[in-house]
């Protein structure tokens, strides 16, 4: 994970500065992609994981994991991920 979060880091800023670029390479968009899937696959292997709680105890309880997964990293995982552009390209295309 360290290693896609610093493909992103470097990524990121090659999408804003050179938005063109991203839109006529298919290769890049693909590889963006594929980022994204795999920050997908951790918030999946992230609502499976045992956690250690204040006292030092292992929880592996499933409702006990998705709550606390929820409730602290979910939705920056989550918005990190969704494909605004997409979304909001097809709303512009129909109105």
């Amino acid at each position: 994970m360290s290693l896609i979060l610093v493909l992103s880091v470097i990524t990121t800023p090659i999408d804003l500065a050179f938005q063109d670029y991203g839109d006529n390479n298919l290769g890049y968009k693909s590889f963006l992609y594929a980022i994204d899937i795999l920050f997908l696959i951790d918030i999946i292997v992230n609502f499976n994981s045992a956690f250690e709680d204040d006292y030092l105890e292992i929880i592996d309880d499933r409702k006990s994991i998705c709550l606390n997964y929820i409730k602290l990293w979910f939705f920056i995982d989550f918005f990190s991920i969704f494909p605004f552009e997409l979304v909001l390209n097809e709303f512009m295309d129909r109105s």
